[in-house]
């Protein structure tokens, strides 16, 4: 089987890269990751008067900063907005979670706690983990709209390719199981997905 690494993996990226103009929403919400590329646009969105908050919850993972940081993901993300300039009054944050099911569930509550009832939140991801973010966040609180605004991040290298091919297959385990919105993932998608597991990564 031919394979062009480039091709598929920008394919898969693409399906995983949901995204909305931005528009006005009562919460920025940073989920969890080993990019600070995220928080940057999160920043951003803040800077520009799309929300009077930003929050997260997030401790580390698998897929966690906490491995490369050293400190935990709040206390990270948290250093990284003040040097952008957004204030401490401006941010939400607690070390609560490890995975994304677990920032949904526990979010909304989190921000209730702090005297946001939210009604129409941002999510701000990594662009490969923005889907799965989405669709969990969309299945957990299904009375909340939810707006996709991914990170700018340039393409995912070699070694990240496992990590595009987790992020289908967590779809669909988890999609299985009922822990986010059923997502219908496309031929061209799976088998770019199987051409990566098995001619690169097998």
């Amino acid at each position: 089987m031919q394979i062009d690494v480039d091709a598929d993996a920008a394919r898969i990226l693409d399906f995983l890269k949901v995204e909305d103009p931005p528009e006005q929403a009562d919460v920025i919400f940073i989920l969890g990751g080993s990019s600070v590329a995220p928080v940057v646009r999160a920043a951003q969105l803040y800077k520009d008067g799309y929300a009077p908050n930003i929050a997260f919850v997030s401790i580390g993972g698998r897929f966690g900063g906490d491995h490369v940081w050293g400190v935990p993901e709040h206390i990270k993300y948290k250093d990284v907005l003040n040097d952008l300039g957004v204030p401490d009054k401006s941010i939400l944050s607690a070390g609560l979670t490890t995975n994304t099911l677990d920032e949904a569930k526990q979010a909304i509550p989190f921000l209730k706690e702090n005297g946001v009832n939210a009604e129409k939140i941002i999510l701000v991801a990594r662009p490969m983990h923005q889907l799965r973010a989405w669709a969990t966040f969309n299945k957990q609180q299904p009375a909340i709209k939810f707006i996709n605004c991914p990170a700018d991040e340039p393409d995912p290298a070699d070694t990240e390719l496992s990590r595009l091919v987790a992020e289908i297959d967590r779809l669909i385990v988890y999609g299985n199981k009922g822990d986010l919105s059923a997502v219908t993932i496309p031929a061209e998608i799976l088998i770019s997905t199987e051409k990566i597991r098995d001619t690169y990564l097998g």
